[in-house]
């Protein structure tokens, strides 16, 4: 029996180790400072340099941040979620989700996600509740600013649920415990709980060589050869494309449960997506370039969570 566990732990963690390996991305990240107009030009944005933005998908995201009284993630550098998502199809779905920060720009940054959040149940009170359900009044508090019991009452039931299952094998958690940065114990994250929520609407883009030249620059760098199942259904159809990253448009509020502060962001986030990242970097480079040089953005590194936090100083 005894052997038997260590087989499986053993499994677990060389599968942990593996996902760690994959959920990382080379991101750029650049901040858009209260300027609508610029915005809604990177917003109507088709074509910068030898590179065309094809506009695939808009969405809304809700996200809860964790952390403890004293920050101990956002001090560590990571950022603790739990994410609903709205497709423009009004398909619903929702993740618990790891990330770390990036350490400066151009850098690589560690993503990891549990998506089975129906799963979990609990008792509150007398009544047998989902973490979904808990999580909705949360969620909803972008849309009333309402701090009702309810709220109060479910923020207080998921830092007991945090605390319990810490040890459970959640990817996340795994993650916080055992990612070489910085191994949290369970007493360092004792008081984890929602501090924070945000309401953002994203728009998507597949980053891609222009028609008129994709020939010549996918012969001089190469073709992004993806398996079938890794290409999105978007480009499926585009025969001859080369996809080389995926960008994200964000405008986001985000409110803090205890003084009610707001603070609105804006970014514009990329992803390199090319099986060769180190060609992929090249080419992402050259598009930075030329939208550096055309649009009035800065460089950032910075999640939305810290620049979220510093701007409405709730860790003062």
């Amino acid at each position: 029996m005894e052997i038997s566990k260590y087989i499986l732990l053993t499994l677990f963690f060389l599968q942990l180790t593996s996902i760690h390996a994959q959920l990382t991305e080379d991101q750029r990240k650049f901040s858009i400072k209260n300027n609508d107009s610029i915005y809604k030009e990177i917003e109507s944005l088709s074509d910068i340099g030898d590179f065309s933005l094809l506009q695939h998908s808009k969405d809304i995201y809700y996200d809860i941040y964790l952390d403890s009284p004293d920050f101990t993630l956002k001090k560590h550098g990571f950022s603790l979620r739990f994410r609903k998502r709205i497709t423009q199809n009004n398909d619903i779905s929702y993740s618990f989700q790891l990330k770390s920060e990036m350490n400066e720009v151009n850098s690589i940054r560690l993503e990891a996600e549990e998506d089975n959040l129906e799963l979990y149940q609990f008792i509150q009170g007398t009544n047998k509740v989902s973490l979904i359900a808990l999580l909705e009044p949360l969620f909803q508090y972008t849309e009333n600013q309402v701090l009702s019991d309810v709220i109060q009452l479910n923020i207080q039931t998921i830092n007991e649920w945090i605390n319990f299952k810490f040890d459970a094998p959640i990817l996340p958690f795994q993650l916080l415990k055992n990612n070489g940065k910085h191994n949290f114990s369970k007493e360092e994250l004792i008081g984890l709980k929602p501090i924070l929520v945000g309401r953002s609407e994203r728009m998507r883009f597949h980053g891609v060589f222009n028609e008129e030249v994709n020939d010549s620059l996918t012969k001089m760098y190469g073709y992004n050869r993806l398996l079938e199942n890794e290409l999105p259904e978007h480009l499926k159809n585009k025969s001859g494309l080369n996809w080389i990253f995926e960008a994200s448009l964000d405008k986001s509020t985000f409110y803090t449960f205890q003084n009610m502060k707001v603070v609105q962001l804006s970014e514009l986030e990329i992803e390199n997506k090319f099986n060769q990242p180190s060609i992929g970097v090249q080419l992402i480079d050259a598009f930075e370039k030329k939208l550096l040089l055309n649009m009035k953005l800065s460089k950032g590194s910075s999640s939305k969570y810290v620049q979220a936090v510093n701007v409405l100083s709730v860790d003062e």
